[in-house]
């Protein structure tokens, strides 16, 4: 008895630890901001509104103050060549002071979160050598490192060009700590000193989705079952945010070059840098961010956002899985077109979808079946109008599993079941 009372005391003294080295990070953060863009870095499209429609289809009036940002993410940890990701304009840019976080206690347990020294991430990666580099993205560069005890890391350190800032940083160290879920990355820690802002992650060995979509060879070497197991655990870990964890967390900025795959082909869901909390079932009015053709037209067109709002991307995610490509062009990543494959062909060729089969898939005849159910779902989710798309518990029924229902929990009433079975019969 006395053990378990000691157990809990040693959890709460570690929680209140945690908090108590978070206020000298939030005490920093300079509250006037200057969110000008570095035109060097972001350069609105012209006929915003036009484009927009011909990637959504939407039937909502598009809000005209977004501007497109460029991201060339390369290399290893889910960080690859991605397409053109885009906010509302803000008068402000936050400025990023500099401050000494050298008086912070330092745990000698590295865990969920935890305060890291400048000097430990340094050693860590071999002093940022580029042989430890292995992408750039848009918070900054990412590099590959090891800690003492073995444990290979995933280590984010903020470009002080970059158009991210404290928002993002805030939002990871403040999220991802909380989840506890195998198909939600793992935040190690973090670390704030003079002007480096640090983000240190597990580190995945088989990087991004996104990554192994664009090789043709790896992409080949996905048979069904691995699909079917990435597609399983995208939405697993999407129900996890929306339903399980203490909170309901909107990511919004699902895409293919978010998620990473580990040694397994485990789908890991990361960059939680957009990530906001909702009460269960509402919504909200937030600036509109995220990337060029995963992002849900209703809420780039209003600006409001609900559980339904990851579950349009995670139409597009299941697309790009079943089809070996990725929702915008090559052209596109390239910067001169801004033409989007998903969902254009999809919904204009319905009855045609088992053209969208990745062919190097050979699926045999009870994986075609698979295929296609899968298919059916995809088509419910990128519909347009939020209202329309099924919820992600519906989602996980309607997908093929290998899981039993007890282990895929979902929440479903019998008239969302009954609605389930009609969608799949159709």
């Amino acid at each position: 008895m006395g053990g378990k009372h000691a157990n809990k005391l040693r959890e709460v003294q570690r929680e209140i630890t945690f908090y108590l080295q978070l206020f000298p990070l939030v005490s920093f953060v300079d509250t006037t901001r200057s969110w000008e863009r570095l035109m060097s870095r972001a350069h609105p499209y012209k006929d915003t509104a036009d484009e927009l429609h011909r990637v959504h289809h939407s039937e909502h009036g598009i809000r005209f103050n977004t501007e497109t940002l460029k991201v060339t993410e390369l290399g290893d940890q889910g960080v690859t060549q991605s397409p053109e990701v885009f906010e509302e304009k803000r008068s402000e840019r936050t400025s990023i002071r500099s401050v000494n976080l050298d008086q912070l206690v330092v745990l000698d347990d590295v865990g969920k979160g935890a305060v890291l020294t400048f000097s430990q991430i340094l050693a860590a990666t071999n002093n940022f050598s580029g042989r430890s580099l292995i992408g750039e993205g848009g918070f900054g560069s990412v590099y590959k490192g090891k800690l003492p005890n073995g444990l290979e890391i995933a280590v984010k350190r903020h470009d002080t060009s970059s158009h991210q800032g404290e928002e993002e940083f805030m939002a990871e160290i403040d999220v991802i700590p909380k989840l506890r879920q195998e198909n939600i990355i793992e935040l190690i820690g973090f670390c704030v000193q003079g002007k480096e802002w640090i983000l240190v992650y597990e580190y995945i060995s088989n990087g991004s989705l996104a990554s192994i979509i664009r090789d043709e060879t790896k992409r080949t070497s996905l048979n069904w079952s691995k699909r079917l197991k990435i597609i399983e655990g995208i939405s697993d870990g999407l129900l996890y945010l929306q339903k399980h964890s203490a909170m309901c967390i909107v990511h919004r900025d699902i895409k293919a070059s978010n998620i990473l795959l580990d040694h397994e082909m485990n789908a890991k869901i990361s960059d939680f840098g957009l990530a906001t909390k909702l009460a269960p079932n509402a919504t909200a009015e937030v600036l509109v961010r995220g990337t060029w053709g995963y992002a849900d037209p209703e809420y780039v067109a209003t600006g409001i956002i609900s559980d339904k709002t990851d579950v349009y991307s995670f139409g597009i995610v299941l697309l790009e899985i079943i089809s070996g490509k990725l929702c915008v062009s090559e052209s596109n990543i390239k910067g001169t077109s801004q033409r989007v494959i998903f969902p254009e062909f999809a919904l204009k060729n319905r009855k045609k979808l088992h053209k969208l089969i990745d062919p190097s898939l050979g699926a045999k005849k009870h994986e075609r079946a698979q295929i296609m159910q899968c298919l059916r779902v995809a088509m419910l989710c990128i519909r347009d109008r939020a209202e329309h798309r099924p919820t992600m518990s519906e989602v996980v029924t309607m997908i093929p599993s290998s899981k039993t229902p007890k282990d895929r929990k979902t929440y479903l009433s019998g008239w969302e079941r009954a609605w389930v079975h009609d969608c799949l019969s159709c």
